[in-house]
């Protein structure tokens, strides 16, 4: 190298995934103990799916998102749709009524 730093701009967190997926589309992003993974290219249209979902519905930029899971696969797959999107709020589900107010 020449002492020049390169910096890579990215719009958002699907921006980085679908990167990934173009490079390795089979490789696996995310798995669980069980048998469940998922390839950066499922990731990437998952996670794509959901914010054009959302945005669809008329969540911005600005929306906050109250994301209500239990730990695993589907909770970092909504965290990181919703992210793309919007503000991801992950909420603790163990919490009872009186607490999400």
């Amino acid at each position: 190298m020449d002492g020049r730093i390169i910096a890579h701009c990215h719009q958002n967190i699907l921006d980085l995934i679908e990167r990934q997926a173009e490079r390795r589309p089979d490789a696996i992003a995310i798995e669980d103990a069980g048998d469940l993974a998922l390839s950066y290219g499922d990731l990437a249209a998952r996670v794509g799916a959901l914010g054009r979902s959302l945005t669809g519905h008329g969540v911005g930029r600005d929306s906050r998102v109250a994301i209500v899971l239990a730990n695993g696969p589907e909770m970092a797959v909504t965290l990181l749709g919703v992210s793309a999107t919007a503000i991801g709020v992950p909420l603790n589900p163990a919490y009872r009524g009186e607490e999400f107010l």
